[in-house]
């Protein structure tokens, strides 16, 4: 949490202050609204891929409905688990990027589509390796940088605020 709020906001700041926003619109321009299409329809697409691998994991490793999770010591339940689990925590993590870019997008919209692209295609990249691979702590190796979008994304949010309530930051409504 303090990691949210001590290192989002100066992430963004360092890069409302290097005039990344006016750099990213000289290349293409971008609205509020592409912003949110753009993350919306990532999400949308990375959470259908996962919860497909659920399916196609519950057939695989003979899990009924409506079980989520296998108890440790049944068979396969490492493999199951791991993929069910790397859904969830995507779903998770989306539960907090997607509203803080549906709300911060008019602040900084190309900057803030750059840093949620990155951060859900990285945690996408994220939950495969946690899903698939033998050691699921490789996944840290592997995707870790997404954070740094992350946390990028949630200091965009913690500036937005900040400018609606008449903070100086860089950035506009």
């Amino acid at each position: 949490m303090a990691m949210n709020w001590a290192v989002g906001p100066a992430l963004a700041y360092g890069l409302t202050y290097a005039g990344a926003e006016g750099k990213l619109q000289g290349l293409k321009k971008i609205d509020a609204d592409t912003t949110r299409l753009a993350l919306v329809s990532t999400v949308g697409l990375s959470i259908a891929f996962l919860g497909a691998w659920v399916n196609i994991a519950r057939i695989q490793y003979e899990m009924p409905w409506p079980s989520m999770m296998k108890a440790k010591g049944d068979k396969n339940w490492l493999e199951y688990n791991a993929v069910q689990r790397a859904y969830y925590n995507f779903c998770e993590a989306a539960l907090v990027v997607v509203p803080i870019v549906l709300v911060a997008a008019p602040v900084a919209p190309a900057a803030i589509l750059v840093a949620s692209q990155m951060w859900c295609w990285g945690k996408f990249f994220m939950s495969y390796c946690y899903a698939f691979e033998a050691d699921t702590s490789r996944r840290f190796d592997l995707a870790s940088w997404s954070y740094l979008f992350y946390f990028t994304v949630v200091g965009y949010g913690n500036l937005a605020l900040l400018t609606k309530l008449g903070v100086s930051t860089g950035l506009s409504f």
